[in-house]
């Protein structure tokens, strides 16, 4: 734990050195896997404003995912195609799986203030800003770690 706490050091120097396990709340981000998340295109009226492309991309989203509207956490992104109409990419997600990671994550003193897709990890290097390639240089630096662990037994598989 402590090579991944070095690496995540000399990654994101300009980040407060602080004992990992203090009270102390760090912010954090977490990349849900592309298969896990409800991702579609939406076709968005030309007199939507944006409360109301969000209220349906979530209507459809819970019915697309068979849950009530809040059960569902929801991203989108509104884009004009080359045709013309507003187009929403909508990625969706079960809320209370995010609400049980937040709770995960702020007993191991981290604060959840971001959650996406892996698709979308290129948008995480703007949230710690810092570029997406040491964002690939820590990530690989961190499995390399792991993975030595793992061999050693320091982890279980």
């Amino acid at each position: 734990m402590s090579a991944l706490l070095m690496a995540r050091e000399r990654a994101w120097p300009a980040l407060p050195r602080v004992p990992f396990f203090k009270t102390h709340v760090r912010p954090t981000a977490w990349v849900i896997p592309d298969t896990q998340c409800k991702t579609f295109e939406w076709a968005c009226l030309p007199s939507w404003g944006p409360h109301d492309i969000e209220a349906e991309c979530r209507l459809e989203a819970s019915v697309r995912m068979q849950l009530a509207t809040h059960q569902v956490a929801l991203d989108y992104q509104v884009h004009q195609p080359v045709t013309g109409s507003l187009q929403a990419t909508v990625w969706a997600y079960e809320a209370f799986k995010l609400h049980e990671r937040m709770a995960h994550m702020k007993e191991l003193g981290f604060d959840l203030q971001v959650f996406t897709a892996q698709s979308q990890a290129l948008g995480l290097a703007s949230f710690f800003r810092h570029s997406f390639k040491s964002q690939q240089a820590l990530q690989q630096r961190i499995t390399e770690q792991l993975v030595s662990f793992m061999r050693q037994g320091e982890v279980p598989c």
